[in-house]
Order: C-alpha cells, then structure tokens, then sequence
C-alpha cells in the first residue's frame, strides 16, 4: 500500500503502439522525476511481485494487463483468477482443450517449441485433436540444454512446417540497438531480439496464433490442496507483455499462452486436487504419457539458463556498458556509475547470482530506455 501520495496510472496497452515521437516527449518531459533505484527495487522484486512495486516517474504507476486500480486508489491490483473443480478425465480434459481452441478461434496455430514438458504437453494436445501447427523454437548447442535439443528434434517430426532458431545468433542483451522506443524501463527488452526472430519465422510460415507454455510451472507443479482453499491464479502473467507488443503484434502474430485460459485452469486443477508441491511435473509426465515423447515420461531434468545468460552479457558487454555511460552522461545519476557498474560486473558478471544479474539487468535496461529509439 502506498500512502500519502497523490498517484497518477498509465495503461500500459494503451500507450504500448504510441508513436516514437509521443514517447520520446514522455520520456523527455519525466526525466527529471525518474527514480531509477525504484526501478532496479522493483526488477529484484519480479514480476511475480509487480503489486509491491515502486513509483518510478514521479506519482506515476503502470499498469499491465490484468491489474487494476485498488479501491482506495493508492495501489495497483493484480486480478486473480480463483479456479473451480470440475469432473475430469483424460477424455474431457481433451474435449475442453477443443472447445478451448473453438472458443478462442486460435487459426494458422504454431507452438513454441521449447523442448521442455509444457510446449512437449501442447503438442500432444494438438496433434490427438488433429489440429494442424507449426512449430518454432531457439535451439541451443549447449552441453545444457542437450535434453531440450533432443526433444526437439523428436517433436520436430510431428510436423511438416518447423523452423529452428540457432540460439547462438540470438543471446541475451544481442541486437539492443534494434529495440524500439518503448513508454517504461523493462528488463524483458534485453531478449528482444530472441522474440524478434521467432516472430519473423512465425510470419514466413504464416503462423497468426503462437502457443506458449508459460505458466505451465504454476499448474503443472504448483501446490493444490483442495478446492476451496483459496488457491489463486494470475493467467495474466502467463504472457510477456514486453514481446507481444514490440515482437510479435508487429508481424501480426497473437502470441499468448495455451494455459492461460480459465478453462484448461479449471480442469488442470481438478486433476491436481489436493496434491502438494510437484517441482519435476512427475504426475503429469505419467497422466499424459500417451501423448508424450517418451524421453520426457521416463525422466525428469532442470532447466539451467545460466551459461546462456553469462555468454550473452559477456558476448554483449561492450555494447552495454556504453549504454550505461550514455546514460550517466544524459543524466548524472549516479545509479549509472560506469565505475560501479563495472566493478559489479567484474566481480559478479560469471558468478551465479541472482540478485547481482539482476542489478545489471536493471541498470542496462534503464539505460536502454533512454536511449532506444535513437537508430
């Protein structure tokens, strides 16, 4: 709750396709107000937690799909979906997931291929349905991700149009010079240029609806202990904004996640009602198993992102550190300290710490902000 402060909201979807020049006037006329160390409070803080974020222009506050404004009008909501049990079986939870496709009018459908168990469930769904798609999807040649690669390839076979990005073109904080003029900081702008790729493919195999499985890891593997526990979803954060709006919209692509959708909430949970904590997914690598490549039944991995992240930022570090001394030069603040960041990066930039990598995201997407637009 914020107190005795006199807030103003901005609608982040209205001001998302505003044009370059009216954000550059945003952005010029509230440079003086911007408190940059809210900024990097509230990327510490995540997404999860975008209720208990700070003010960062002034008494300025975002808000994003599916929040609103708090009744006392000091604080922003997030809405949450409280899912109902239903009878459900394999058969029905299928029927569902039809009507679902049906409903929504999902056509020329594509699904990111990710080779983990969310996107591996969709396109079980989707090909027993016998609905035609394509599949998309970054492919790593990293020792890590050689699980996911070959999955990928497996999947790869179910369908007639794919296309498989070499993730080695696309790291972490590549292409920043392509990002566009956009209202707010965001640290999703640092994959940009993952997104950017995946949607062109999307337009070259004229795919107009892109699945997704984020989420997947709160359905799938979340706590459900019964159906009257108050247990709430927020569907709306399945999807990241920043990449709909500045990727994919602009190439004509819907991208949103396939679980998202109050009805496949409602029935995931009535299969998971009253099951503890499944981090591995074990119960939905047995319950779909029919629809599932086998490598994925029989066993479970983590997902490890960190190599990437640290190749990216070391790939790209030249490149960002002269953002961040642009910006200290535009601004003084001492938030952009080259020196600091420097020494931050030095010391932390090939460590596996989540709090350090996400003060340099901070600073370097604060600094992308201000000067994205410029080319």
């Amino acid at each position: 709750m914020l107190k005795d402060i006199e807030l103003r909201f901005f609608d982040l979807d209205d001001w998302a396709g505003c044009c370059n020049q009216g954000i550059t006037r945003f952005r010029s006329d509230r440079l003086h107000e911007v408190n940059f160390n809210n900024y990097e409070k509230n990327c510490l803080k995540g997404y999860g937690n975008r209720e208990q974020w700070l003010p960062v222009f002034g008494n300025v506050l975002a808000l994003y799909s599916g929040m609103y404004i708090g009744s006392a009008c000091a604080q922003v909501v997030e809405d949450s979906f409280l899912p109902e049990y239903i009878e459900i079986s394999f058969d029905r939870f299928l029927q569902i997931c039809e009507t679902v496709i049906d409903k929504e009018g999902w056509k020329n459908v594509g699904v990111h291929l990710s080779g983990g168990l969310d996107s591996s469930l969709i396109i079980g769904v989707l090909a027993e349905l016998g609905v035609k798609f394509a599949l998309v999807g970054l492919q790593s040649n990293r020792y890590e991700f050689r699980t996911e690669r070959y999955v990928q390839e497996i999947l790869a076979k179910s369908s007639a149009d794919v296309h498989l990005i070499d993730e080695t073109d696309y790291l972490p904080c590549g292409e920043l010079d392509r990002v566009p003029s956009h209202l707010f900081p965001d640290v999703l702008s640092l994959n940009l240029n993952q997104d950017r790729a995946m949607a062109e493919a999307c337009r070259n195999l004229g795919v107009k609806t892109l699945l997704g499985g984020g989420g997947g890891d709160v359905l799938l593997g979340g706590r459900w202990l019964g159906s009257n526990n108050g247990t709430s979803i927020r569907p709306q954060t399945f999807t990241d904004h920043f990449s709909q709006t500045y990727a994919y919209r602009p190439e004509g692509v819907d991208f949103c996640s396939f679980f998202q959708h109050p009805d496949i909430i409602n029935a995931i949970y009535s299969l998971r009602k009253g099951q503890d904590g499944d981090e591995r997914k074990l119960w939905a690598r047995h319950y779909f198993q029919s629809i599932l490549p086998r490598v994925l039944v029989d066993y479970s991995y983590r997902a490890d992102f960190w190599g990437r992240d640290i190749e990216g930022l070391s790939v790209n570090f030249e490149r960002c550190f002269d953002l961040v001394k642009e910006a200290f030069k535009k601004t003084g603040d001492t938030f952009f300290d080259p020196k600091s960041f420097k020494r931050i990066y030095e010391r932390y930039g090939f460590r596996c710490d989540q709090h350090y990598h996400q003060i340099l995201e901070a600073r370097i997407s604060a600094a992308l902000w201000l000067n994205s637009g410029n080319n």
